[in-house]
């Protein structure tokens, strides 16, 4: 029972509901700024761009949590027993899948959003600056590197890239010229 209780704590920690919270308000805030600048408000595309953020970012946060899980930070996170062996594999196999689900249902907006004309060189760059700051964030490798700028990189992701995200995708200007 504290098994699926903690698996349902991991779904539902504190990280994430902070990323779904400041991902709402700093893309709200991207399109708060194209229409103070006059531009109308699609919301239909304010829906699918904050989905597609949310699904990047939890995507993000759920494969972080998997590689968290491989590696234990202290010998009493260490499976006793088999059956405790075969748990955390099980937990492990469930959040990779649902950060990969995630990553992957984000990937279908960026198709929708190319379908659309959305997708311009300037949201491309942000887009595409925002998934390598979220790999070097996430991949261990570049985590034990990077130790210290975890946290700046979070922010860097959160307080920039995403209401940039939120304002090139409702500025017209910027519509034009698709890839």
């Amino acid at each position: 029972m504290t098994d699926t209780a903690t698996l349902f704590q991991r779904f539902f920690s504190r990280r994430s509901l902070a990323f779904i919270i400041f991902t709402v308000l700093n893309y709200v805030l991207g399109v708060g700024i194209s229409r103070y600048q006059g531009n109308e408000v699609n919301w239909s595309t304010l829906i699918l761009g904050l989905l597609w953020m949310i699904c990047l970012l939890l995507g993000f946060s759920f494969v972080y949590e998997f590689f968290s899980l491989l590696n234990p930070q202290v010998q009493s996170d260490l499976p006793k027993t088999t059956a405790d062996l075969i748990q955390k594999k099980k937990e492990q196999s469930i959040i990779l899948t649902v950060g990969l689900a995630l990553l992957a249902i984000a990937a279908v907006f960026g198709v929708f959003f190319y379908r659309d004309g959305y997708l311009h060189s300037a949201l491309v760059l942000v887009i595409f600056t925002g998934l390598v700051l979220g790999l070097v964030m996430v991949l261990p490798a570049f985590r034990q590197y990077l130790s210290g700028f975890n946290e700046l990189i979070s922010a860097i992701i959160l307080t920039n890239l995403i209401p940039a995200v939120g304002f090139l995708l409702h500025t017209p200007d910027f519509q034009g010229s698709s890839l």
